[in-house]
């Protein structure tokens, strides 16, 4: 049978073929290079942790090298056990190579990058059509790489890849993608071990789904042949959680559980995977995110077929069930919405890339997220721009800490009766937006340089056992070390700031030599005047120390000496 073309019509031009594929180069690159560019507005990444696991780093190379006899007396190094460990030492070799605030941005522009990868490989290995990768290239701006989580970053990653590979193997049955599966799932779990939950809940959430759908149908729940594989490759990740809970040192992994049922409902309908900057990234990240649940629901209602994107779609279903049920901090896991949000997300893209949707659906999707990509890469770009100044402030405070000293840091917004975050304070809002992280409270971009102790490390908190280097037992009993504003506020150090000395005193034979005092832009008169437990404190730091230092042009930080007795 043949057609013939119908009279009037326009043959073919035969430059439309190698000016799509151009077009589609262009928007492959355009999408790649969208989460790298804000890399080039400033020197210096603003993640929030990321100056203590500098400290830390720093200060263990000091300490094996004999070179910090201050630090080395106060602090010890041990086994942190098997998890939490990949990122770090990535940083602890480029710390070695660089100076520390261009080993911080290097460590995040490379997992940027591997972000990207994973994105990329997956999108590949999926057979995505370019434009999916607007939507696929928004992962790679996660907040738990502002909030200076590297390890979880890293394993973000692989969790990616592992469930792209577990797709192909539920469409394919071919044991090669369940070993791809191993391959980026164990290396993730090991960086941190917190994968496992999202990894596992998306993986039998996703069979179990998959099961239910031919019960219903008259059939037999029993697994197909591809899903027993895909069961039995999960294993060893079940068997690797058990040797770590095993082996771990311990820690408050569920005490203290507060649950927030508005801010976790937030996080799952506003994208909490990603770093807003301003209210563009809010409201368009919002929109995107309800156009694909919509789009979802639509496609279910269908009744479509494809199991590989019916499993990615139910898995991202049950980890939306966990972010609903468990709580949205514990005292040793917080902002656990957030840190299940990349993975249900990423599911959803995956599931995107092989849903087959209807033009009036992709449409209106990928121009959401193309704009919501554009609003990423303006907003992250000034973003990182204004925060370096700010970073800048708490640099130039710790500089005029003497080698040799023992440090504290008081955070103003903590020293209330009513404490808000530190990350409500005027230093971090940009145009009107309070960004919902804090890359200048902790110090340690310089003060890890040189033999000083930092008592206000939160490090040094006995509830956190995944980190290498801890306090003695002398200095670990003294209450407040590791987070005295904090503690100053619950009322658990007796005698306030002059008893806290004379307990360090009698437990380590030194005395704070220098207090931070980190205002954020708060007015400390204006803080006293209307609350009584800021007027105390600030009433026993001028008692007992002097002002020497006062960062330009903010104002953001304060170095107080301690006067002589």
């Amino acid at each position: 049978m043949s057609f013939e073309r119908p009279a009037g019509a326009l043959a073919p031009d035969p430059g439309l073929a190698p000016a799509r594929t151009a077009g589609r180069r262009a928007l492959l690159a355009a999408c790649a290079a969208a989460p790298l560019l804000p890399f080039l507005a400033a020197g210096t990444f603003p993640s929030q942790d990321g100056p203590p696991h500098i400290e830390t780093a720093l200060l263990l190379d000091r300490i094996r090298a004999g070179t910090a006899p201050v630090v080395a007396a106060a602090l010890q190094e041990r086994d942190p056990g098997l998890s939490n460990g990949g990122a770090l030492h990535a940083l602890s070799w480029l710390l070695r190579q660089v100076d520390p605030l261009r080993a911080e941005w290097l460590l995040a522009l490379g997992l940027t990058l591997l972000l990207l990868g994973a994105v990329l490989l997956a999108h590949r290995l999926l057979r995505g059509r370019p434009g999916d990768l607007a939507i696929g290239t928004l992962l790679c701006a996660p907040l738990m790489l502002y909030m200076g989580s590297f390890n979880l970053v890293l394993a973000i990653a692989g969790g990616l890849v592992a469930a792209a590979a577990a797709m192909r193997l539920l469409e394919t049955g071919r044991a090669r993608f369940g070993l791809l599966y191993l391959a980026a799932a164990l290396p993730g779990c090991l960086a941190n071990i917190q994968l496992a939950v999202p990894l596992l809940a998306g993986t039998f959430g996703g069979l179990a789904a998959l099961a239910l759908g031919r019960w219903r149908q008259g059939g037999r729940p029993w697994p197909a042949r591809a899903e027993a594989m895909l069961a039995g490759f999960a294993l060893p990740v079940i068997g690797l959680v058990l040797l770590y809970v095993v082996t771990m040192p311990g820690g408050e992994l569920t005490a203290q559980a507060t649950w927030a049922p508005r801010r976790q409902l937030a996080a799952l309908l506003l994208r909490g995977d990603v770093a807003w900057f301003w209210w563009s990234d809010l409201v368009l990240l919002g929109l995107l995110n309800l156009a694909m649940l919509a789009a979802a629901a639509w496609w279910l209602r269908r009744g479509a077929a494809d199991p590989a994107a019916r499993w990615a779609l139910a898995g991202a279903a049950a980890l939306a069930v966990l972010t609903l049920v468990l709580p949205i901090d514990t005292g040793a896991v917080p902002q656990i919405p957030m840190r299940l949000a990349p993975f249900l997300q990423g599911l959803l893209f995956l599931w995107f890339l092989r849903a087959g949707l209807p033009a009036a659906w992709r449409r209106p999707i990928l121009a959401l997220a193309l704009a919501a990509g554009m609003s990423l890469v303006v907003t992250r770009s000034l973003g990182h721009q204004a925060l370096a100044g700010r970073i800048a402030e708490m640099r130039a405070a710790e500089a005029e800490i003497p080698d040799g000293s023992v440090l504290d840091v008081l955070r103003l917004s903590w020293v209330t009766s009513r404490p808000t975050a530190p990350h409500e304070t005027p230093a971090h809002h940009l145009g009107g937006f309070r960004i919902r992280f804090s890359p200048f409270i902790h110090p340690g971009r310089v003060v890890g340089q040189r033999d000083i102790l930092d008592l206000g490390n939160y490090q040094w908190l006995a509830k956190w056992r995944i980190f290498r280097l801890h306090t003695r037992p002398a200095l670990a009993a003294v209450p407040g070390v590791g987070q005295l504003d904090w503690s100053l506020h619950e009322q658990q150090v007796p005698g306030g700031l002059a008893g806290h000395r004379a307990r360090l005193r009698a437990a380590t034979g030194r005395d704070i030599d220098y207090l931070l005092l980190w205002t954020g832009g708060l007015d400390p008169a204006a803080l006293a005047a209307r609350d009584p437990l800021a007027a105390e404190v600030l009433a026993e730091l001028r008692a007992q120390f002097e002002p020497v230092f006062r960062s330009a042009p903010g104002g953001l930080a304060e170095v107080w000496r301690r006067k002589p007795e």
